[in-house]
């Protein structure tokens, strides 16, 4: 587990939205390892985020960089249930949470979002 920093870039609901991000990152070899979009944001975790959120405003993105958990954990059933129900457990609540590309074999990866993740890193160590 790692702490991580998000971009969470605001974008319009229409076609080419998050293709005009991805294309943008991509042509300045900031590589996305996992996203989510939701309610007009994309969630974004990549290699370079200071890099990219310079790069993103000069766009004229609007956008904000927040702290979350990286987790990759054996790929085995059971593992979210553990980490999720300790967490419920200390009172933390998950914002939101989604699958990111894991370059550990037989490894699952993903993101969580809480409001203390200096917390969660201590009680999941």
């Amino acid at each position: 587990m790692a702490a991580a920093r998000e971009l969470q870039v605001q974008i319009t609901n229409e076609p080419g939205a998050l293709g005009r991000i991805s294309e943008l990152l991509g042509e300045h070899g900031i590589n996305i390892h996992g996203f989510g979009v939701w309610v007009a944001t994309a969630h974004l975790l990549v290699d370079a985020p200071d890099k990219a959120a310079e790069l993103l405003r000069a766009e004229g993105f609007q956008l904000r960089v927040v702290d979350v958990l990286e987790l990759i954990v054996p790929d085995e059933p059971g593992n979210l249930a553990e980490i999720a129900g300790a967490l419920g457990e200390a009172g933390m609540n998950i914002d939101y949470s989604y699958t990111v590309s894991s370059s550990t074999p037989e490894a699952a990866a993903f993101v969580l979002a809480v409001a203390n993740t200096d917390q969660a890193e201590q009680l999941l160590d």
